[in-house]
């Protein structure tokens, strides 16, 4: 029998997620243009309902990270807390040092290989995987509805529309992991290193509400600052075929199915900026949440987003998508920033998980 109304300590669990549910949502800069910050219209939708295939401004789109291969599905859930524990038994808990130093085939093994003898998970109906891009968009932008933290279309919550940073460093004298489930005493606090727990009366169920995405306990966090995230999302070759694994583990003997991932064109030189920003697609909350471009070919864009959140194309070497920032970059850091990386193990950035059921 099923038992209600009883309460689970969080010692006795491994992995918490928190529900996102299928949504459409009004394009509002589908052609690459710019944007302010706006709440985000989102209205709830079943896998059986028809799909929105919107393409231009005003038009809905049902959100591409509820489609999982050739399945529809009618929600996700995900890593309520960057991972912690270790490669072979990954958790998803608040109060521990986030999981780093793995490259991102370490990191996605991880969670596909997770037993459902150690995680209770029927594997023929529930799929665990490493967060791709597009997950990460479908996250950020139910973020910044009515449905996280605005209340209405004009207004957002008392701690504000912005997710507040997680400035905790384990690190005295550089790139170390975070704490999870923390927040700092303002949106873009100072970095607090040194550190092997959150601040006094600033950790998940107190003021370190102010770092979730729903400005409550029952939000997912981390998501600013902590530490960098990788996501399974990675630029093509120059043939645009193949895809450029860089240093993170991953050869053509041991890459997942396509499902896993989301894949970006290639960074081409000789294109100005606005015309590579064509490689990042509808819904990964990137292009759509930019307020200025820069006309030339740079790469290294700063504080150009929403919110002055951090832009750094993906390019060369640097093919793997990574988001939020570091507990270090402060006014740059954020739900929206998004950076690059080879793929590589270090010691400052982490993932987060997903499970998708059929």
């Amino acid at each position: 029998s099923v038992k209600t109304n009883v309460t689970i300590d969080v010692a006795d669990l491994l992995q918490m997620y928190v529900w996102i549910p299928r949504y459409r949502y009004k394009l509002w800069n589908a052609t690459m243009g710019t944007s302010n910050p706006q709440a985000i219209e989102i209205e709830f939708e079943s896998k059986d309902q028809v799909k929105k295939y919107g393409s231009t401004n005003g038009e809905w789109l049902t959100h591409p990270a509820f489609t999982f291969g050739e399945t529809e599905l009618n929600g996700i859930w995900v890593g309520k807390f960057e991972m912690t524990g270790t490669e072979a038994q990954p958790t998803i808990l608040p109060n521990q040092n986030s999981l780093t130093s793995l490259n991102v085939s370490q990191m996605f093994y991880s969670l596909y290989n997770m037993s459902s003898t150690t995680y209770g998970i029927n594997k023929a109906t529930t799929d665990t995987h490493m967060m791709k891009s597009m997950e990460w968009g479908a996250v950020a932008y139910l973020y910044h509805s009515i449905y996280g933290r605005y209340q209405d279309s004009n207004t957002c919550i008392t701690s504000g529309c912005e997710i507040w940073i997680n400035n905790i460093n384990t690190s005295s004298t550089g790139n170390g992991a975070s704490v999870t489930g923390c927040s700092g005493a303002s949106i873009s606090a100072a970095q607090n290193a040194n550190k092997t727990s959150c601040e006094t009366g600033y950790d998940w169920l107190t003021l370190g509400v102010n770092a979730s995405t729903t400005g409550n306990v029952f939000g997912i966090y981390d998501m600013s600052g902590g530490t960098w995230e990788y996501t399974m999302g990675v630029m093509k070759t120059s043939n645009n075929t193949d895809i450029e694994y860089s240093n993170s583990g991953f050869n053509n003997a041991n890459f997942p199915n396509k499902k896993y991932y989301n894949a970006y064109s290639y960074y081409n030189s000789s294109l100005s900026l606005n015309e590579n920003i064509g490689m990042f697609q509808l819904g990964d909350s990137v292009r759509e949440t930019l307020i200025t471009q820069n006309q030339g070919n740079t790469i290294n864009q700063g504080s150009t987003k929403w919110y002055s959140d951090g832009f750094y194309i993906i390019n060369g070497a640097t093919s793997w998508i990574h988001f939020g920032g570091n507990y270090a970059d402060q006014l740059i850091a954020g739900i929206f920033q998004q950076g690059r990386g080879t793929g590589a193990a270090a010691t400052g950035v982490s993932f987060r998980a997903v499970l998708s059921r059929n």
